[in-house]
């Protein structure tokens, strides 16, 4: 009964949500001025095309890579504090929001950050209520330095992060007793997903500063902390197969609960 109450919530949920986010594809071009607009068709409206198909696929979208943590939050007795590392405009953080949880969203690009603050206005307005999520433009690093969570959510994070290996132990060293870590990222086993990346790198710069199982990767340093003024070191892109991911949290001392890729190519 517990177990089909808990079911019912996320499904429930997750319907309110996508409503929302269909109300927001139609009425766009009247919630978001000029700007916003562009950054709002340029990274949430072609994901969010209409019709019931649309739908269909967001829907198990959502529970095919989110299910566990959706669980999570359903079941603890008081909020859960979630570290949303890398929110971009804040699909997840929203998500997580309207389930109940506190959410702390955290990215270094600005232009995201400002639509993510303006979806989460729209989605308050028609809730009919307050949302307890905080968007902050910082280095991830930064903010996990003084601050608890009893979950971590890296959603196409871990490809980006530098150095990731450091990152991982200071998680362990801040995360609460009994707080779980989430992470979904592309898969360097899919033979699609390497020939991409060694493309764009090639179109980019024209060599590869390395190449191995982690993938191609470039580190730059294009973005800053506005609070600290430090430039941020970041990687392009890099990719990791499921084993490696596995392996890099048991060197951070984490506990692998579960494990596993989706879809008929590794995702």
């Amino acid at each position: 009964m517990r177990k089909m109450s808990c079911e019912m919530k996320i499904n429930r949920e997750l319907d309110k949500f996508l409503q929302i986010e269909d109300e927001e594809l139609t009425n766009c071009n009247k919630i978001y001025n000029e700007k916003l607009l562009e950054s709002f068709h340029r990274f949430v409206s072609r994901k969010l095309e209409q019709g019931s198909f649309s739908r269909y696929v967001r829907y198990y979208g959502h529970l095919a890579e989110k299910k566990e943590i959706l669980e999570a939050i359903v079941k603890k007795t008081k909020p859960l504090r979630i570290l949303d590392a890398g929110c971009g405009v804040g699909p997840e953080s929203l998500l997580f929001g309207l389930f109940g949880a506190e959410v702390i969203g955290v990215d270094l690009i600005p232009e995201r950050l400002k639509l993510a603050v303006e979806r989460k206005k729209f989605f308050e307005s028609l809730l009919g209520d307050h949302l307890s999520i905080h968007f902050l433009n910082r280095d991830v690093f930064e903010v996990i330095q003084n601050q608890k969570f009893n979950a971590i959510w890296l959603r196409e994070a871990i490809s980006h992060i530098h150095p990731l290996e450091e990152f991982l132990d200071k998680l362990y060293q801040i995360m609460e007793l009994g707080a779980e870590i989430y992470i979904s990222d592309t898969n360097w086993s899919n033979p699609i997903n390497k020939v991409r990346l060694i493309r764009n790198y090639w179109r980019r710069y024209k060599f590869f500063h390395r190449l191995g199982e982690a993938g191609t990767f470039f580190v730059h340093s294009k973005y800053y902390d506005p609070v600290s003024g430090q430039s941020v070191r970041m990687v392009e892109e890099r990719l990791f197969t499921l084993w490696k991911t596995q392996k890099l949290l048991r060197q951070a001392k984490f506990k692998i609960v579960q494990a596993r890729t989706i879809g008929i190519l590794p995702k």
